[in-house]
């Protein structure tokens, strides 16, 4: 390839990443997003698709799913007490042994602090998200008073797949989302994932304009 067609053929290559990313971000997606496009083979071959193929028209008598249906039931032990500082303070190996690869900024101010006592042994109900949605349409979708889920819970679902393996929690790369009150006293989208570097703990208001993809999994109390 002569130098000039190199170039530009890297100059189309970042004009259409560019391009991309814009999208994204008007969407309300962040740098998480565009990186499970490298790391999801799946989420890749389905984007790939629209590109070649286009979205197909839907059709109207087609029957609307469920917005979320039953995987399966996740237990959580009592916890007497759970501090986040001690286990969900900075990026790295924790003390217990758990590979914290992302915190975000909201998730730090919201639950960074938190401390929990004498939480009671819970029944989550484990859902798939069908089809995209935003976080207050998945708030919608969950009966007010089985909503709220604490950290110490979820941190509890991660400490039992650290290093990933079969368990309630998905661990390949996709979203694990909870609902939990923040320190601010409103509930927040807690997101969840783990990739070949840890896991990450990020923290979304429920008037968000982010859309979670369907196959991604939703956690509220039974």
């Amino acid at each position: 390839m002569a130098k000039s067609e190199f170039v530009s053929a890297f100059d189309i290559a970042a004009s259409i990443f560019k391009s991309l990313s814009n999208e994204v971000r008007n969407l309300g997606g962040g740098d998480e997003d565009l990186r499970r496009l490298e790391t999801d083979g799946e989420r890749r071959r389905a984007a790939a698709q629209i590109i070649v193929n286009g979205v197909p028209p839907a059709k109207e008598e087609q029957e609307v799913k469920p917005l979320l249906t039953f995987v399966r039931q996740a237990s959580v032990p009592e916890i007497k007490k759970f501090s986040a500082a001690d286990v969900l303070k900075k990026v790295g190996l924790n003390r217990d042994g758990v590979r914290i690869a992302g915190l975000g900024e909201n998730f730090k101010a919201q639950f960074g602090k938190m401390v929990e006592e004498n939480t009671p042994a819970t029944e989550l109900v484990v859902n798939r998200l069908e089809r995209y949605a935003d976080a207050i349409n998945i708030a919608g979708a969950v009966p007010r008073e089985k909503r709220p889920t604490t950290i110490g819970q979820i941190y509890g679902l991660v400490l039992a797949q650290k290093d990933g393996g079969d368990g309630p929690l998905l661990t390949n790369g996709w979203a694990n989302l909870f609902l939990a009150y923040g320190e601010d006293g409103n509930l927040w989208l807690v997101y969840v994932y783990l990739l070949s570097d840890g896991w990450d703990f990020y923290a979304y208001p429920l008037g968000d304009s982010r859309r979670w993809f369907d196959g991604d999994q939703v956690f509220f109390r039974k």
